[in-house]
């Protein structure tokens, strides 16, 4: 077993060789992106012929006119049929491949070309967690208001919370999925304009001479100074679905147990 100090060296190294790792891949993704795809839809098809003529294999392996017979043909018409269709959605749709190839090539040269685009979801989870741990001590202060009900051979007791209580708890929870959705549409609307920077101003292109990094704080300042309230009305938006669902689910809970 591991001591504390050891545990938290062990996971200081983990997380030491994850970002070497994810660097590494961000890198990586300029030119192995097309060749994963098309290699994974060559195994794919690769398999299916295998696993077919290994029912075929096993059908020979067996009597005529035998049970196990008859469900290794059915398995080897099951997997042929379906490696021709594979074969046949693939020829029908590889232009769509092809563009979805090109569209991931161009995203794994942008992430490559741009490797502090991953500090943005870090910051933003960063920013979140002492929300989160805010809310969790404003709920435990929030529930220790209520009026303790003890129930015999009941290891803890319950709170009895009033009507006032209850309104300051579904006050607080809305605060939270409006924070953290507020937060999540900042860290998407970074990235989303840091993309169209990077693209529009041809630093995407072949051509040398525009290679370049892009300023993610360009892309910040757009959405504090310009987009701040779009973003903070769409954030409220998705806090009340949010709710909504929740006061839902509580429903049908109380329904079931009645």
């Amino acid at each position: 077993m591991l001591d504390i100090k050891e545990s938290w060296v062990v996971v200081l190294i983990m997380s030491f060789v994850a970002l070497v790792l994810t660097v590494v891949y961000f890198f990586l993704l300029r030119w192995i992106t097309k060749p994963l795809l098309y290699i994974s839809l060559l195994l794919i098809f690769a398999f299916g012929c295998l696993i077919t003529f290994w029912f075929y294999l096993q059908s020979q392996t067996y009597p005529e006119n035998s049970q196990e017979r008859k469900l290794s043909y059915a398995g080897l018409i099951f997997c042929g049929l379906f490696t021709l269709f594979y074969i046949f959605f693939i020829f029908c749709t590889w232009r769509s491949i092809s563009l979805g190839a090109s569209i991931m090539e161009a995203a794994g040269d942008f992430i490559s070309s741009n490797t502090r685009i991953a500090l943005v979801p870090s910051f933003i989870t960063i920013i979140i967690l002492p929300i989160v741990a805010w809310w969790a001590v404003s709920l435990v202060f929030l529930y220790s208001i209520g009026t303790p009900k003890y129930v015999e051979r009941d290891l803890i007791a319950s709170m009895e919370l009033d009507a006032k209580t209850n309104y300051f708890f579904w006050y607080f929870l809305f605060g939270l999925f409006w924070l953290i959705a507020f937060f999540i549409a900042l860290s998407q609307f970074t990235v989303g304009a840091t993309t169209c920077i990077w693209y529009f101003s041809g630093q995407g292109s072949d051509d040398a001479s525009k290679a370049g990094s892009v300023n993610v704080s360009t892309a910040l300042a757009w959405a504090i100074k310009l987009h701040l309230g779009s973003l903070a009305f769409g954030s409220f938006l998705i806090a009340c679905t949010s709710i909504l669902k929740v006061v839902f689910e509580v429903i049908a809970k109380k329904v079931e147990k009645y």
